[in-house]
């Protein structure tokens, strides 16, 4: 009977084969965890756009203003009055968005979109429709994600957007928008490059 006996390099080799498993498994675990985390935060952000979204269409002023941040980067009185103008100058209110990505960072995430339009003037009686591209960005809190900062052309608080957006999108400059003056009056208006709030820079994704 033949007996084949290993020598010790054959066991340090084993060892080593063995080790350099261990240690890609555990990598592949933390990875999976990493990305898993991440796609599970950009669905929760998603959510909570969608619910801005519904909020804002079925004019719920109190309950929009629940999902904003307290440290939202636009002026915060000036947000809560524009939805009560809007609301007061606008019905039949349809926003349909397309996500473009979200990123997320910092415990924040940044939904870049595009979005088809309508409202109706209660004013004038008539039907205004845009579409165009932006973004908002969304901040984790200890009761789930809030709106934090928006783009023009802004989907909400149309009534007073250069109180409430912190940059312009590049993409949306020189498109005919939705606009609403202080006494109700609804038009389509050439986005401009109007200058962040502030001075601050986009702290986003564009």
């Amino acid at each position: 009977m033949h007996v084949i006996r290993s020598s010790p390099r054959f066991y340090r080799a084993a060892a080593f084969l063995l080790g350099l498993f261990f240690v890609s498994s555990i990598s592949s675990a933390q990875f999976w965890s990493f990305s898993s985390d991440a796609v599970e935060e950009r669905s929760e952000a998603g959510l909570v756009f969608e619910e801005l979204i519904k909020r804002y269409a079925t004019k719920d002023r109190s309950g929009f203003m629940q999902l904003v941040s307290r440290d939202f980067a636009g002026n915060m009185t000036a947000l809560d009055s524009a939805l009560s103008d809007d609301f007061r100058f606008l019905e039949s209110i349809r926003i349909r968005p397309t996500i473009q990505r979200i990123v997320d960072y910092d415990g924040k995430c940044s939904i870049y979109f595009s979005f088809n339009r309508q409202v109706r003037s209660i004013r004038g009686g008539q039907i205004f429709q845009d579409q165009a591209v932006t973004s908002l960005t969304l901040i984790r809190e200890v009761d789930g994600f809030k709106l934090y900062e928006m783009a023009s052309p802004v989907i909400f608080g149309l009534s007073d957007s250069t109180n409430l957006a912190t940059f312009v999108t590049n993409e949306s400059v020189g498109k005919e928008v939705i606009t609403v003056d202080r006494d109700g009056n609804v038009e389509k208006r050439q986005q401009g490059r109007a200058p962040n709030i502030n001075n601050r820079p986009f702290s986003g994704i564009l």
